[in-house]
């Protein structure tokens, strides 16, 4: 499948308003998205860590 610069550009676009939408999710969680989508699997690591519950 073959996509153009400008289809790719849209989606990004049109994926980056939808997630401002998301104004109900706790924050971490939506900063853990960005996160991913911008390939900080470092930092995600780290954030996943802390919504984790303790034991």
């Amino acid at each position: 499948m073959s996509y153009d610069r400008q289809s790719i550009h849209d989606s990004r676009e049109h994926l980056l308003r939808c997630w401002q939408r998301e104004f109900d999710l706790d924050p971490l969680i939506l900063r853990i998205r960005v996160l991913r989508f911008r390939g900080a699997w470092l930092q995600v690591q780290c954030l996943e860590q802390e919504l984790q519950p303790l034991i």
